[in-house]
């Protein structure tokens, strides 16, 4: 589940700060993107950085919200931090024993002081770890003192295809499965903060499965690629090869996954109580297949 810079040039990583992308230096980019500004911003409040509570490992991955109290990762990020025990999910442990704290933050941006931290309340669905069975997480989240939570944002209707233009928004780490130089020059040193990273779509893969260009490294799993046109997600990222292509979940499998856990009851915990997170009984026996 490597991520990748796929293209030396012409695919910068913006950084965000105010729930906005700084303007990138190309031309070509700002034409593109300043036009669907407000849609791109309007999903970039959505996008919050997945933590554990653990301070050798701050987070895991991205997330963002899919429905009203709904949040989408991928599956290799959520079973860092939860495990199957039978029927259910729980939280896991770190290395000195004690219980993860799932939480979103959707200010973790460069030079930002005022978090917005949301707690992860509950473990809906984990895919299994079948190759036919798409790399998503489902999870349910709470806001603290009243706050709302953020919207969530729509799904593209349509299937990805060639040259689309679309971002990434998450939050990549120093990786080192990348070049050190390529990552110096893209990044400038800043990372594990909110990015907008514009690229194109590849090629439609399946009905499961497209490809794509933008620039992600390691804690960009769990992004939303972003239609820009429509401000409408196309899909969840969740692997790349060094300069050959990322790859990201369809809307369509989203959505398919999304309509089953609305069936499946929940009980929820209360936010303030780090124990375990349950899925309900016998969501496994309804695991999503293509």
């Amino acid at each position: 589940a490597a991520e990748a810079i796929v293209l030396r040039d012409g695919r910068p990583t913006l950084l965000v700060r105010d729930d906005t992308f700084e303007l990138p230096a190309l031309n070509e980019w700002r034409a593109r993107l300043l036009p669907t500004k407000s849609k791109i911003d309007r999903a970039i409040r959505s996008v919050g950085r997945l933590e554990v509570g653990y301070f050798s490992a701050p987070y895991v991955g991205t997330a963002w919200m899919i429905a009203d109290d709904i949040a989408i990762t991928n599956r290799h990020v959520a079973t860092e931090f939860a495990r199957q025990r039978g029927d259910e999910y729980v939280i896991g442990t770190n290395p000195i024993g004690q219980s993860f704290v799932p939480r979103l933050d959707f200010k973790e941006e460069y030079a930002g002081i005022r978090p917005f931290e949301v707690s992860v309340v509950g473990v809906l669905y984990i895919a299994e770890h079948t190759d036919d069975a798409p790399d998503i997480a489902l999870v349910k989240v709470a806001a603290k003192d009243g706050r709302r939570l953020p919207p969530p944002i729509p799904l593209f209707d349509g299937r990805a295809r060639a040259d689309q233009v679309v971002v990434a928004i998450g939050y990549p780490a120093e990786d080192p499965r990348n070049d050190a130089a390529d990552q110096a020059r893209l990044f400038g040193g800043v990372y594990d903060v909110k990015r907008v990273a514009p690229g194109m779509v590849i090629n439609s893969i399946s009905a499961d499965m497209f490809s794509h260009d933008c620039t992600t490294l390691g804690g960009s799993s769990g992004s939303v690629i972003l239609d820009v046109q429509t401000g409408a997600a196309l899909g969840l990222h969740f692997a790349g090869n060094y300069l050959e292509a990322n790859y990201a979940v369809t809307a369509q499998a989203i959505r398919r996954a999304l309509d089953h856990v609305r069936t499946w009851p929940i009980n929820p915990l209360d936010p303030g109580l780090a124990q375990e997170v349950v899925v309900a009984a016998g969501a496994q026996r309804h695991a999503l297949r293509r």
